[in-house]
């Protein structure tokens, strides 16, 4: 099982979210949790704002052993399914979720608490290790990534 409430509760934390529900079970070996991301704002005043609407709505599914993220924003929604491990990096208040979807492949889809979404499909396990000067040009943002949630991080498994 992946999702767990301490997991949602620091995920929220990393994130400056707000939980909304904090993994509840809703029966048949399924859970559900729901985090808000509003960011604020300075207002004319000078005094701190948050917006109406939240920037970012994360919702987490885990059903039958499979983890799923589904991230809605104002632009669009994304969607990652096989979810096998959560990174948090309170340094730079981001979050990774891992999926590996074939031998030596990874996706991770990051999210920042500045509402800031980025998605690598199918790239290669092997550009974690590699050294940033021997990655080609197209795999270099995906490196640099991999790099950064590779150290410091906070990790949350799959636990069967």
């Amino acid at each position: 099982m992946l999702l767990r409430p301490e997991l949602i509760e620091r995920l929220a934390d990393t994130l400056e979210g707000i939980a909304m529900s904090s993994a509840r079970d809703m029966g048949l070996a399924s859970r559900e949790a729901n985090i808000l991301i509003y960011h604020t704002a300075v207002s004319d005043g000078g005094g701190a704002v948050a917006g109406e609407s939240p920037l970012l709505e994360i919702n987490l599914i885990e059903s039958d052993g499979d983890a799923c993220v589904v991230v809605t924003s104002a632009l669009g929604i994304v969607e990652l399914h096989g979810i096998e491990e959560i990174r948090l990096l309170a340094a730079t208040e981001e979050a990774a979720f891992y999926s590996r979807p074939t031998k030596g492949k990874l996706s991770v889809l990051t999210i920042g608490s500045r509402g800031a979404i980025q998605v690598y499909m199918n790239i290669s396990e092997a550009l974690g290790p590699m050294e940033l000067s021997e990655v080609g040009d197209e795999d270099l943002r995906a490196a640099v990534a991999l790099k950064i949630f590779s150290e410091h991080t906070e990790v949350f498994r799959n636990e069967e």
